[in-house]
């Protein structure tokens, strides 16, 4: 088992860590839902996430790779998200839209859980994943 890296939590007080695994000991892992680590009982589940770049917020590439404009996550439009009060619209579905003619829903920031794209990008990953069954 390897630690690949951690990501912080919503509280200060937690983090999350991303480890890796060989598909049998990540079976076993996973059956017992906890891992026990030094005094500590820890809970667990498979960490999948696709690749946004946080540049043009579009899946499949990272920002240092990429061609696209900069564009807000919450709006799509030009500008760095903090701040924005546009209405919401993501440019990851709006670009499979344009690209794959999706008709996917655009009324929702990049970020959001239910994005179209998003859970398109969670089920062809998932596929590309070898357990070794």
């Amino acid at each position: 088992m390897k630690v690949l890296f951690s990501i912080r939590a919503r509280t200060q007080q937690k983090c999350h860590w991303v480890i890796e695994a060989q598909p049998q000991e990540f079976k076993r892992i996973l059956k017992k839902g906890k891992l026990s680590f030094e005094w500590s009982r820890l809970s667990l589940r498979e960490f999948v996430r696709p690749t946004r770049c946080y540049k043009c917020n579009e899946y499949g590439h990272i920002s240092t790779r990429c061609e696209g404009k900069e564009t807000c996550p919450k709006c799509g439009e030009g500008h760095k998200g903090p701040d924005c009060v546009n209405q919401h619209k993501c440019t990851a579905c709006t670009a499979a839209n344009v690209k794959f003619q999706k008709g996917y829903n655009t009324g929702h920031p990049a970020t959001d859980s239910n994005c179209p794209s998003y859970l398109h990008e969670m089920v062809e990953l998932r596929k590309r994943i070898n357990y070794a069954s």
